[in-house]
């Protein structure tokens, strides 16, 4: 296996980081009844009461715009094994990733908006629903819980290029040797991100052969999301590696020709399963030429 890390040179490393409130608070008073009547330490059981409904208000809106800008943007980018929240993203991509921000942080605007405007009734309807135990709870303001949620993109100025560096005019021992030890921890680094979509996939591909093969029911998005995951492992394989791209190879034939699974007879579910199995264990040795 050989990797170019000439590569490393069109990657830059970013971190979405975001922050949310808690929708539930520790009641003291309920904690310390229940203690007191079983006979049990404070660590063994609390009680938590629910300061604010997340389903169907702006505050499940808000929660699921965070999940959904990270999904978003993990489409254009590889994880940093290095630096915990950092991702790798293509220099090509730096303007798509920056646009998602930009979209998320327009539409969190508006729902923290949203949020104020209805934390009159949410907190109406979290008192109504704790009863006499509303009486022991704090609620925080409604601009307090919703500038709570926030979302922060850094560009971090990494990877450096490990050629061009100011390493280059030292000609000594010492330097030959923190060149070696940094190009084989971007390599591994790199090799890590591109196992990373892999290790999900064996998994998913495991599950996939039990249920084609013995599940009563099948559905198609099974197989669409097995072509899904050569699609972007493909896209992916920034570094050009032959083994992945005899694993996208293995994965398209494991679903080839199947465009209507609940039509699909005995045989032919045992054969698609057969195929996928293939794909399986080739993900696997993937995952072992790349030594991860």
């Amino acid at each position: 296996m050989q990797t170019n890390l000439t590569q490393i040179n069109s990657l830059v490393l970013c971190k979405l980081s975001s922050t949310a409130p808690s929708t539930s608070v520790l009641h003291k008073a309920a904690t310390a009844k229940l203690v007191n009547a079983n006979g049990i330490t404070k660590k063994a059981a609390r009680v938590h009461a629910t300061i604010v409904e997340r389903k169907g208000s702006a505050v499940g809106r808000a929660a699921s715009l965070v999940t959904s800008t990270q999904a978003a943007i993990r489409k254009f980018a590889l994880p940093c094994q290095a630096i915990e929240g950092a991702s790798y993203v293509q220099a090509k991509d730096v303007d798509a990733v920056q646009a998602v921000f930009d979209d998320a942080i327009a539409k969190l605007h508006d729902i923290r908006q949203d949020i104020v405007a209805e934390w009159p009734s949410l907190v109406a309807a979290a008192r109504l629903t704790l009863g006499p135990l509303a009486f022991e709870v704090e609620w925080p303001t409604a601009e307090e819980f919703a500038n709570r949620f926030t979302l922060t993109l850094t560009w971090l100025n990494q990877p450096a290029p490990i050629a061009g560096t100011l390493l280059e005019s030292v000609t000594s021992e010492t330097a030959a040797r923190v060149r070696a030890s940094s190009e084989q921890a971007v390599r591994r680094d790199l090799l890590e991100a591109h196992g990373h979509p892999i290790r999900e996939l064996v998994t998913a591909l495991a599950e996939s052969v039990k249920q084609v093969r013995d599940g009563k029911r099948i559905r198609q998005e099974r197989f669409d999301n097995i072509r899904e995951a050569a699609d972007d492992i493909a896209a992916k394989n920034w570094l050009a590696l032959p083994e992945l791209d005899a694993l996208v190879e293995s994965l398209r034939e494991s679903v080839a020709d199947v465009s209507d699974a609940a039509s699909l007879s005995k045989g032919q579910r045992a054969d698609a399963a057969d195929r996928i199995a293939t794909a399986h264990r080739k993900a696997e040795e993937t995952l072992a030429s790349l030594g991860l």
